[in-house]
């Protein structure tokens, strides 16, 4: 199964890479990201597997890695990753 991650969740990568830079270093940055990477492939292996989430937009799922929580949908082609937002966001305002 592809996994694409939209303009929108592209752009959550580079503000979480870029305050973790800013807050944590470089080591705790990299750490981070591998762990959001490493979900991103779990998901794209087994996208059921995660939350439900119809009440934010129909097909939605959810996965939450550390202090973020992954919004996509999922196909019997691709994972579409939607949104990378922290946990503490309004989702429903963001997606």
């Amino acid at each position: 199964m592809k996994l694409q991650l939209s303009p929108r969740a592209l752009e959550d990568l580079q503000s979480i890479t870029a305050y973790s830079l800013q807050t944590w270093g470089e080591i705790q940055t990299d750490h981070y990201l591998d762990a959001i990477w490493e979900a991103l492939e779990e998901i794209r292996r087994c996208p059921d597997r995660f939350r439900l989430r119809q009440e934010l937009a129909e097909g939605c799922r959810s996965a939450l890695i550390g202090h973020h929580v992954i919004f996509f949908s999922a196909n019997d082609e691709r994972v579409a990753v939607i949104r990378i937002l922290h946990s503490s966001m309004d989702f429903g305002q963001h997606l």
